[in-house]
């Protein structure tokens, strides 16, 4: 059993049984992942010309242009490069059968799509498997980052915070932090409604009371403490508690990065997608550094050998 809180006395050992069980589940959401998709492009494929298209079509060589050409030699070529690809990766042994085939696709898909595109569509195409590259890249990275930082939170951050601090620890508290942001929101957002604002100052006033609860134990109803804790003096975090943050700042962030990029669009100065995956990754490397600079002095991983400061 995989286990973050205690020491790790085999390295090799934990790695290896931690990777098998984190890539058996990623492996199953990318091919369900990669089924869905596949399953939307043959029914867009097949009832393409049943979608309702109200704009008339000049020409015969417009209407031409529109249809999607299905090209037997292109399907058997990615098939045949989904066969020799999975065949190839599954000898090298840490790769495998299940991600030889995860990888096959990602061949027969770029096979498919370079044979089935015409020469003046041969520019985007590139640009977007260049896409596909990075991204890849990016999430690798992505994913590492996480892994990583969730150590260093186990062996070098404190293992007991205040009252305050657990608000962003437990998901009842979070939901209610979110609530009161949401609710001022709505309340002191300019053209809103008369109706959106009593519903922000209710949801800010609503999810102000939880807080107060898990703060000092504010209930006027009698009702949350049957279902709810009161955080104490010192409570206790897991460090895999910390991934949370991820998608807390995801979707946090989401609509002010959306207005800063939409800003940039309006004064043309709006990076393409690959610059912004890209700044994506500078930004996630940024992580480390302060993580860098923070452990200056601090005793090194080896000389911990697995047990927590």
């Amino acid at each position: 059993k995989v286990s973050l809180t205690g020491p790790v006395t085999d390295l090799g050992a934990f790695a290896e049984k931690y990777i098998d069980v984190f890539s058996k589940g990623y492996n199953y959401a990318f091919g369900i992942a990669a089924g869905a998709m596949v399953i939307s492009l043959l029914v867009y494929i097949i009832f393409n010309r049943l979608l309702p298209n109200k704009e008339k079509k000049t020409t015969a060589s417009a209407s031409s242009s529109e249809k999607i050409e299905f090209k037997p030699v292109a399907l058997i070529a990615a098939i045949i490069a989904i066969g020799v690809t999975a065949t190839a990766l599954h000898f090298i042994k840490e790769i495998g059968w299940a991600a030889g085939f995860a990888l096959g696709l990602f061949a027969g898909f770029v096979t498919w799509i370079i044979l089935s595109s015409h020469k003046e569509e041969r520019a985007r195409i590139t640009a977007l498997i260049l896409v596909f590259v990075v991204v890849i890249f990016f999430w690798m990275s992505f994913h590492q980052n996480g892994l990583t930082l969730t150590l260093f939170a186990r062996d070098y951050t404190v293992k007991q915070v205040g009252p305050f601090t657990n608000l962003f620890f437990t998901l009842p508290s979070m939901l209610a932090v979110i609530g009161a942001i949401a609710g001022i929101i709505l309340l002191v957002y300019k053209n809103m409604k008369t109706s959106n604002r009593l519903a922000g100052g209710i949801l800010f006033v609503v999810a102000l009371l939880f807080a107060l609860f898990f703060l000092n134990g504010f209930d006027p109803t009698g009702l949350m403490k049957k279902f709810l804790t009161v955080f104490g003096p010192q409570n206790a975090i897991a460090p895999e508690v910390f991934q949370s943050f991820n998608p807390l700042f995801i979707v946090s962030l989401t609509f002010p990065v959306m207005g800063a990029f939409a800003w940039m669009n309006k004064k043309g100065i709006e990076p393409s997608t690959p610059k912004k995956i890209g700044i994506g990754m500078v930004i996630a490397a940024l992580g480390f550094v302060i993580i860098l600079i923070s452990s200056i002095g601090a005793p090194s991983p080896a000389s911990l050998q697995g047990a927590p400061v």
